[in-house]
């Protein structure tokens, strides 16, 4: 206001200092540990996982030719304002328009510093691994067997001194068989983003007791057209004491660990307006 004041009010050019705070944009991102946040893509996938110094985004969301972009439209707007500009790395899980169709765009407009999965030309394998700021990042799956797209999808664990995520892109039965004889000790996390939305297909009992979740978080769209997530497989995880989101009806939702475990922040109640009121489920 100071700057465009007519010539000759007070003060007038102190109204330059104001605009030093954009020389250095604020990088919010956790001291400790790591936060995850799982993005409102509608039917798909995108999580964005931060350590103290690192960027990594799981999965880009879909995207429609000569309509929407969720890579366009709300990773890339998300990570630019948490002061991202450039990814450290990027994991596609598998080649579904639904976790894949957004990459174009993120890679056009932020870009990563290395990136593995599908359409990337660095496959995932088990056994595949790296930490940043004491947090570890290692792949459990697909191993080098023909897996079908679904089952080929890359399984990440990410983990601290105190807690553990475990991403499963859109695993089904056989993949998940494959996970608890390769894997069974590995698999406990305290925060899962479920199989495949909460497909039927996916999270078998055996499974949910392997990973025996404190939060699960279900990337499906609004009153999903496939039902997702199904309610028999949303009463699996709530057997078990789980808390339970879905980002079509939570809208993005933050894990930040605390002493007690997640605490979970859900943007539709967080930044609640009359055109983003809480959804019914």
């Amino acid at each position: 206001m100071l700057l465009l004041a007519p010539r000759g009010v007070p003060l007038r050019p102190l109204g330059l200092l104001c605009l030093l705070p954009l020389l250095w944009p604020p990088r919010p991102a956790p001291e400790r540990d790591f936060e995850v946040t799982v993005l409102d893509v509608g039917q798909g996938l995108a999580v964005v996982v931060q350590t103290a110094h690192h960027t990594l985004l799981y999965d880009a969301g879909p995207a429609v030719e000569d309509g929407f972009d969720a890579g366009e439209s709300v990773v890339v707007p998300f990570l630019l304002g948490r002061g991202v500009g450039r990814l450290d790395a990027l994991m596609i899980s598998h080649d579904d328009q639904d976790h894949a169709g957004g990459l174009p765009a993120v890679r056009r407009l932020i870009g990563a510093e290395q990136a593995f999965g599908a359409k990337t030309g660095v496959p995932c394998r088990d056994g595949q691994r790296w930490e940043w700021d004491g947090v570890a990042f290692e792949v459990l799956h697909p191993d080098d067997a023909a897996w079908s797209d679904n089952d080929g999808s890359c399984v990440l664990a990410v983990s601290s001194d105190a807690h553990r995520l475990l991403l499963t892109g859109d695993i089904e039965r056989a993949a998940e068989r494959r996970l608890l004889g390769a894997h069974a000790k590995a698999l406990s996390a305290s925060l899962l983003v479920a199989p495949h939305h909460g497909s039927r297909s996916s999270s078998t009992a055996e499974l949910v007791a392997a990973v025996s979740p404190e939060v699960v978080i279900f990337g499906a769209g609004w009153r999903s057209r496939f039902g997702h997530p199904r309610p028999e497989v949303v009463a699996r995880y709530r057997e078990i004491g789980a808390r339970t989101y879905v980002t079509g009806v939570s809208g993005a939702l933050r894990a930040v660990p605390d002493g007690k475990g997640w605490s979970v922040s859900e943007y539709r109640l967080g930044a609640a307006r009359w055109w983003n009121a809480p959804a019914d489920p």
